[in-house]
């Protein structure tokens, strides 16, 4: 069972890999394609463009980062780490992490394909998705090593709310209001990870 969950866990670390690396260069292709090399960017809405590119890129390498190292770290030790389930919970753990990792890759490369205008709708979904799939696995786990995860479904659901808020209050004229949400949310994102993952050890 050991070796059939390390050989998962390993398998599931090389789909975060493929799809981080696929997700980030279908995003800057698609970029120079339709923002750059066609010249189809509004020049009063050109700093948009690039700042919605830019949080595409870092929320790329955020969340496929986040998920590699909940595998590393809350998976793969067997005793390095607090939070080691029971065989059967980290296998449902494991399928629960690559539904995740799916469904936010295949929402990913729905916006590399778009033009922009709907980001924030889809960044939305993401936030949804991993609050959603990261509360799952706060459902397996038997102690209270799952802080950092915790905060992650906080910091994505207080975002989610104050962007809905934002969609249903300001109708027009709400991108810079987005991109503030949006923006905190993802350096709150990466300050937490950084945090656990490094400074902790």
């Amino acid at each position: 069972m050991i070796m059939a969950s390390t050989s998962q866990i390993s398998f599931l670390k090389q789909v975060v890999a493929i799809m981080m690396g696929l997700s980030l260069t279908s995003t800057v292709q698609t970029f120079i394609k339709k923002y750059l090399s066609e010249g189809s960017i509004d020049n009063q809405n050109i700093w948009q463009h690039y700042l919605i590119f830019l949080l595409i890129l870092l929320n790329i390498i955020r969340f496929f980062f986040d998920k590699w190292m909940y595998l590393e770290t809350e998976l793969t030790s067997s005793n390095g780490f607090p939070g080691k389930s029971s065989p059967a919970n980290n296998s449902k753990k494991i399928l629960v992490s690559f539904i995740i990792i799916i469904v936010q890759s295949l929402i990913f490369s729905v916006l590399s394909l778009k033009t922009y205008d709907r980001f924030f709708y889809f960044f939305s979904v993401v936030l949804v998705v991993d609050a959603v799939g990261f509360t799952l696995l706060a459902s397996l786990e038997k102690n209270k090593s799952f802080s950092l995860e915790r905060s992650w479904i906080l910091n994505n659901a207080l975002s989610v709310i104050a962007l809905l808020s934002v969609f249903l209050i300001i109708k027009n004229h709400n991108f810079y209001w987005c991109f503030a949400i949006s923006a905190l949310n993802t350096l709150v994102g990466f300050v937490l990870s950084w945090r656990r993952f490094y400074f902790s050890q």
